[in-house]
């Protein structure tokens, strides 16, 4: 079948490797599907991402590409989440834009979440067509590599520093090469930014949940800093210890007897999928939200024993946000611990000799639920305490930083989620369609599209320059208070100085 006659609802643009064809959708045009690397199968399944080949005419960029590979998501009730076609030929990106002019909009680049585990950057919930028309703004969602194909524990995947390009150089297994994906991503924005009517001076990544820790860590490379002009943090856990690789490999060829990429990379996506669910899914301890796959300690991105990471490379502005109640996504399934589970989760996290202080000041803050205390002190291990962490020493590097926290809470059968993790995202990007999701059932029309402009417009202005909040207040979104002076609780903030 031949390709549709060019004309005003097919926009063509000049990418550093082509030319691309779009679609006009909702008063924007839409590039889906377009290559930011070459497919990281066969040989170069575990390796970094190489540069995407050149061709020749112009290419359609009408379909959306595949998510990496994965297993089902366990929050597909609460978010809506489909089901997509998978392929390791997933290093694409989608673009909207407003006009492809020399207009010189911001460019909005969406790292997205999912616990290193599921997701892509085409759910229905990343949308990124009103963002862009409403605040004229260029905005970019990536795809990347998750789970074990992302991130490898196996000995024989080294570490990598990316070369000038951004992109690494042979076929070797690499440690983190999800993250290395983002990076060969931004650098694709930088270069073609202009072609979509982008400033490639004015260039923000927001990640989000583990694209923010990603994100995070990338910023401590001046390959990632010469990129962008400011980022966000949005629900980064920041708090998730790296992975010990030699202990994740042993557990792996424990499970599926293969050991090593090199053996990995010829066994089938069958067997490689059915290991990476056992392992995430083996018993741990009461409270432990840790995804089995994650960042995995390489000295370069991830070191330990700390995992809150260094500030950027060099100075930019940063918005950093978490939810109240991020870990309420994991405690609200009817497992609720009774006082003893919950004396041996504290005890696990601060010391014997510390639970009855720290049980006390949880009670105060959040009240008297053993599932309301543990969820409270989960959410400040991972998220609230280490991003609190993380935006001071910034701020002491010199990078401007603004704070948020969403108070935004489930109501009527979902209430028990409160302000839980990923409850925000439809308020940044996403559609009518996401911002239906199961999780926000009972919000009317008006709730709902009063947050999306605050939420949104705050963003854009971030995007664009702008700082909403003076000093170190933090703002919070949908509560009833309008600010605070941190993002912890003032009953528990002695517990993590």
């Amino acid at each position: 079948m031949s390709s549709p006659a060019l004309s005003v609802d097919t926009p063509v643009v000049w990418t550093s490797e082509g030319r691309l064809r779009g679609r006009r959708e909702g008063g924007v045009t839409v590039f889906r599907g377009v290559d930011y690397a070459r497919a990281p199968s066969g040989a170069q399944r575990f390796a970094a991402p190489q540069p995407p080949l050149p061709w020749s005419g112009v290419r359609d960029a009408f379909t959306p590409g595949p998510a990496c590979p994965q297993l089902p998501s366990p929050f597909a009730a609460l978010f809506g989440d489909p089901t997509e076609p998978q392929s390791e030929d997933c290093l694409h990106l989608t673009v909207w834009t407003p006009a492809t002019d020399d207009a010189a909009r911001p460019v909005l680049v969406w790292l997205h979440g999912g616990s290193y585990l599921t997701g892509s950057g085409n759910l229905p919930r990343y949308d990124g067509a009103e963002l862009a028309a409403e605040h004229d703004a260029v905005v970019v969602l990536v795809t990347y590599r998750i789970g074990v194909l992302g991130f490898p524990p196996f000995a024989d995947a080294v570490p990598m520093s990316p070369d000038g390009d951004g992109f690494g150089t042979g076929s070797e297994p690499v440690r983190n090469v999800g993250a290395w994906d983002l990076l060969a991503a931004l650098q694709w924005v930088h270069r073609n930014a202009a072609a979509f009517g982008g400033n490639p001076s004015a260039v923000c990544a927001l990640g989000q949940s583990a694209g923010a820790q990603i994100l995070a860590a990338l910023l401590r490379l001046p390959a990632t800093t010469s990129l962008l002009d400011r980022a966000v943090l949005h629900s980064g856990p920041l708090g998730l210890d790296p992975i010990d690789g030699e202990d994740a490999a042993a557990e792996f060829s424990r499970v599926t007897g293969v050991g090593t990429a090199r053996a990995a990379r010829g066994t089938g996506l069958d067997v490689i999928l059915e290991g990476q669910g056992a392992v995430v899914s083996a018993p741990a301890a009461r409270g432990d939200v840790r995804p089995g796959v994650r960042l995995v300690s390489d000295g370069v991105l991830a070191g330990g024993p700390t995992s809150v990471p260094d500030p950027p490379a060099t100075a930019l502005p940063l918005l950093v946000t978490t939810a109240r109640d991020e870990c309420r996504l994991w405690f609200s399934d009817g497992a609720a611990p009774d006082d003893a589970g919950l004396r041996q989760a504290v005890a696990a996290q601060f010391g014997e000799q510390r639970t009855d202080e720290v049980i006390e000041r949880y009670r105060a803050a959040v009240g008297g639920a053993p599932a309301s205390i543990l969820s409270a002190i989960y959410t400040d291990a991972i998220f609230t305490a280490p991003n609190q962490q993380y935006a001071e020493a910034a701020a002491r590097a010199g990078n401007p930083v603004q704070l948020a926290r969403f108070d935004v809470a489930a109501r009527g059968r979902h209430r028990s989620y409160g302000a839980a993790h990923c409850i925000d995202i439809p308020f940044v990007l996403g559609s009518e369609q996401g911002r239906r999701m199961p999780l926000l059932e009972g919000w009317s029309a008006a709730e709902l599209t009063a947050l999306r402009d605050e939420v949104r417009g705050r963003w854009a202005r971030f995007a664009r320059g702008e700082f909403d909040s003076a000093g170190d207040a933090v703002s919070l979104i949908g509560g009833t208070d309008r600010t605070s002076d941190a993002l912890l609780a003032p009953e528990v903030r002695p517990l993590w100085r």
